[in-house]
């Protein structure tokens, strides 16, 4: 990843390859200099000269904070009702815009499928995808500044 990497407007979804997990801090550490850079500047342009008060700050830092979903190859983490909830926190941080980092889950990968391809719907100014549970799908909005990254 280099400083001339866009994380904005249309692209395609990050995925790392890597023999350890030792690329998750090298990325963290790489969001986190954006986020603080990112926040700096919604501040400084707020054009009202109001200063942020601490609660307002906290909320806008933690929508740009990236979101680390670990997965494991522990029985309980591959049942259903953790991919339900895997999924769910998912779409949560794809309607508000907060970037999603997964790691070693491959098992979600086949409800994601849609997601990782972009095959996006489009309806007004939003955008939606479906994600898929088994035969289950159901249509999402995906906010514009959402970004997915994918470390296996």
């Amino acid at each position: 990843m280099t400083k001339e990497t866009s994380w904005h407007g249309e692209n395609r979804y990050l995925l790392f390859l890597t023999e350890n997990y030792a690329a998750l801090q090298v990325l963290k550490h790489k969001l986190h200099e954006a986020v603080g850079i990112s926040i700096k500047n919604e501040e400084s342009t707020s054009g009202q000269g109001l200063e942020l008060n601490e609660s307002e700050r906290d909320v806008k830092r933690r929508r740009k904070e990236p979101f680390v979903l670990f997965g494991s190859s522990f029985p309980k983490d591959r049942e259903y009702t953790q991919v339900c909830r895997n999924i769910n926190q998912i779409k949560i941080c794809m309607e508000t815009g907060r970037t999603v980092i997964l790691l070693n889950l491959e098992n979600l990968y086949e409800s994601l499928y849609d997601l990782l391809n972009q095959y996006y719907i489009f309806l007004g100014n939003s955008r939606y995808v479906d994600l898929g549970l088994q035969t289950h799908r159901v249509k999402c909005r995906v906010d514009n500044e959402f970004k997915l990254i994918l470390i296996a």
